[in-house]
């Protein structure tokens, strides 16, 4: 261990000033007070800025991305609910297993009668590749992997059953049957 006393650690050395605290935190209070009246002052100016005038070009990109998009999103929506019969869930940011859900909604319909073929309608209607056997493989593997998960977190967020006694079974049943 080094004394800091030690030739390597001398104030003149190393530039260090002592600060008396004390008198910092005085000087700051006594600032303080100044700059609350000149905030006083301040509220008594009244700013008003100019009318806000939209940039027409902002607009128009907004009309084409967003609004066609929805109208777009709607159509393929309508199609999908035309073939299937159902909706097609759309995950969101509010809850990891929305993803879940959505995926396992795809892994049914595509293992329901004629299936597949109302997929690939419906992603050559999209313009969109279809699915090929390593990607429907994978969809059905992470369903199958994700099942106990989802369940198990379905089952906790059930404010009726939150408790801790569930959440440590239900936690330690979910990595045996990972496991």
């Amino acid at each position: 261990m080094n004394d800091h006393n030690d030739e390597n650690f001398s104030d003149e050395e190393n530039n260090i000033q002592a600060i008396d605290l004390f008198e910092l935190v005085n000087k700051n209070n006594e600032g303080n007070e100044e700059e609350e009246e000149e905030e006083e002052e301040e509220k008594e100016t009244v700013i008003q800025l100019s009318q806000h005038f939209r940039c027409a070009s902002h607009t128009l990109d907004l009309i084409a991305k967003r609004d066609v998009d929805k109208m777009i999103q709607g159509l393929i929506a309508e199609y999908v609910q035309s073939i299937f019969g159902v909706f097609l869930k759309t995950p969101n940011q509010t809850r990891w297993n929305c993803m879940y859900d959505a995926l396992l909604q795809i892994k049914k319909l595509t293992s329901s009668h004629d299936g597949i073929n109302k997929i690939n309608r419906i992603l050559d209607f999209c313009e969109i590749l279809r699915f090929t056997f390593q990607e429907m493989t994978l969809l059905q593997e992470y369903c199958d992997v994700m099942e106990s998960l989802a369940d198990t977190l379905d089952f906790l967020q059930d404010e009726k059953r939150n408790v801790y006694g569930l959440f440590i079974t239900n936690t330690v049943c979910t990595a045996d049957k990972i496991d």
